[in-house]
């Protein structure tokens, strides 16, 4: 009898001994977006599955808004207007030790860590020379621009980081090309109505999401990243924001919900539409670091694991 128990005992050690030592990870995916649920814009950061919601940022005066998860998921960098005009800053996953890494007169937007997280691609408004794709290390030092003059949005690094995917002025395409502007390679991209924007690289390599409008519809799309198969995931009348999933199976984006716009997931294929969020206002801006199933979970939405009441469960049996 006692033996059992000593054995029973052993097993439950073992146990909470891989449960927290796997805790962040089994809990699944891990989301951080722009929500817009009051007077100004925050970073929120949830689980997959939609527990453990935080508000990040905490600046209700402010606009903080395009958040990207590093990716290891221990930094946020995101960009606000807290000390006046758009500038990029930089926070621990928690929310806690905020620092601002840009200082100019041009508004900079969509930051984009790289695949090994020691540099930041960010894409600055202006009027000539500083207009167009920067890139800088971690800590907002060595700044250095993309030399392309017909960038038209937002950029993306490829899973090795050395290629750079982005959108072209007065084209519905997509350009390619090294992280020095050389070796350019155009998509061919055709039949949208406009521009293309926001393109984000799968974390195989293989595929670009990317949104348009076609028949006056915004969407998102894919292609294969040497320009072939191009497919629509989406229908709906305003879906944007594509985000990958870290496993590359499915595609994190926003979409209108009746009055509010919420985030929803879909297959990297197509199909099994998912709603993620459901507060009234507008999410936007997706960042996922993490397995895409959403059933992964330790705990009851809303609360964090509890390593007691998981022993006492496993006692019981």
């Amino acid at each position: 009898m006692r033996g059992s128990r000593l054995l029973r005992l052993s097993c439950v050690n073992a146990a909470l001994c891989v449960l927290l030592a796997t805790s962040g990870r089994a809990e699944g995916g891990r989301v951080v977006f722009r929500g817009n649920r009051g007077e100004s814009s925050e970073i929120y950061s949830m689980y997959a599955n939609g527990s453990d919601l935080r508000n990040l940022s905490k600046m209700n005066w402010a606009a903080d808004s395009m958040p990207d998860l590093s990716p290891d998921g221990t930094r946020v960098v995101f960009t606000s207007t807290r000390d006046g005009n758009y500038e990029i800053y930089v926070m621990n996953a928690d929310g806690s030790d905020q620092r601002r890494l840009t200082e100019n007169a041009e508004i900079d937007w969509t930051p984009k860590w790289s695949p090994d997280g020691s540099r930041i691609l960010v894409w600055r408004l202006a009027v000539g020379p500083h207009a167009g794709l920067w890139i800088m290390d971690a800590e907002g030092r060595g700044e250095r621009r993309l030399g392309v003059d017909d960038v038209d949005g937002a950029g993306d690094w490829s899973p090795d980081g050395t290629r750079i995917v982005f959108p072209v002025q007065h084209s519905p395409d997509l350009v390619i090309v090294g992280e020095d502007g050389a070796n350019r390679i155009s998509l061919g991209l055709k039949g949208f109505d406009n521009g293309l924007d926001g393109p984000v690289w799968s974390p195989d390599g293989s595929r670009i999401a990317f949104d348009a409008l076609k028949d006056r519809r915004l969407n998102v799309f894919t292609v294969n990243s040497g320009g072939s198969r191009l497919r629509q995931l989406t229908d709906s009348r305003a879906a944007s924001d594509a985000a990958w999933t870290s496993d590359g199976k499915r595609i994190v984006y926003s979409a209108p919900a009746g009055d509010d716009t919420s985030l929803f997931t879909v297959l990297a294929d197509g199909g099994e539409v998912r709603r993620l969020t459901h507060a009234a206002g507008r999410d936007d801006y997706p960042s996922w670091r993490g397995s895409s199933d959403l059933t992964l979970s330790l705990a009851p939405h809303g609360k964090r694991p509890s390593a007691w009441g998981w022993i006492k469960r496993v006692g019981a049996r």
